[in-house]
């Protein structure tokens, strides 16, 4: 057989290699199509997965804002309405305790009606009705002023019972007692007006501490006008029935009852003076 041509095998090899690298390169393009195909879908799953939990996210965060907003909604509705009723409670009580101090007024015309079956008893009643004036007229100063009125009202029911029972009374000892008392008993109001009407003073808050820091003037004298008042009623052999008892119940001053805390804390703290504390309390704004 006649031998092939040497450039005829070459040409034959040369187009198998050509023909190999078109097949090679055809693979490594449909191998990186798939690669990015797989990539683009993993990019796209992803970012769904992604966007779903932010989505979710989001729903979330708007539902607990949503309740949030409902919550505080309820709280301020609450808040209100407890402001409302407070505010309604404080009208009330204001209006029984103006309407107490008109009663007491109307008794002490009663009172004085009697005329001398107490010794000093015009002098008593001229006191109390001018504590009441000034009560009507300061109350919204400070709540110790209506719970002055308070005692003052209550002084005078004591003493429309005491009058009450007036012919019970025969023995000249007994009777030396009770004028006695009653003199006691007008200081001290004369005592608790002047303490009462210190509330219309200029800068009135700033002495209070220090009057206080001596002695808590109403408390004190509130104190001193139920034991006069029980004396009293012992020496006319009055029950201590449960009327009576009410009426002479200490009345609570909570102004001054937090401003004297307050200036015992500071002696105890600070080891120093009642006085020396007062003078740190009045200028302690946040006092």
């Amino acid at each position: 057989p006649t031998p092939r041509p040497t450039s005829e095998i070459n040409s034959s090899k040369n187009s198998t290699t050509d023909s190999s690298i078109v097949t090679v390169v055809v693979a490594v393009i449909a191998v990186l199509l798939i690669i990015g195909s797989i990539v683009v879908y993993c990019c796209w799953w992803n970012d769904r997965n992604t966007n779903g939990q932010k989505y979710q996210q989001n729903e979330h965060e708007n539902s607990q804002k949503f309740h949030e907003q409902i919550a505080l909604a309820h709280f301020e509705n609450s808040i209100d309405e407890a402001k409302l009723t407070q505010e309604e409670h404080t009208s009330k009580k204001q209006e029984a305790q103006v309407a107490a101090r008109a009663n007491g007024l109307a008794l002490i015309n009663s009172l004085l009606v009697a005329g001398e079956s107490l010794p000093l008893l015009r002098n008593v009643c001229s006191v109390a009705k001018a504590i009441l004036i000034f009560c009507d007229q300061q109350d919204a100063r400070a709540a110790d002023v209506a719970a002055a009125g308070a005692r003052t009202v209550a002084t005078l029911k004591v003493l429309s019972i005491i009058t009450e029972n007036a012919s019970s009374l025969n023995e000249d000892e007994a009777k030396t007692l009770v004028e006695q008392n009653m003199n006691e008993l007008y200081d001290y109001l004369c005592q608790f007006q002047c303490a009462v009407e210190s509330y219309s003073d200029k800068s009135w808050l700033r002495k209070k501490w220090y009057s206080i820091a001596h002695n808590a003037k109403l408390g004190s004298l509130d104190k001193k006008i139920v034991i006069c008042l029980d004396q009293l009623r012992l020496s006319y052999s009055l029950a201590h029935d449960r009327h009576i008892t009410k009426l002479l119940e200490s009345q609570t001053y909570r102004l001054e009852a937090s401003m004297k805390e307050q200036i015992e804390s500071v002696v105890e703290k600070q080891r120093i003076s009642p006085e020396a504390a007062a003078d740190q309390l009045v200028n302690d704004e946040n006092a």
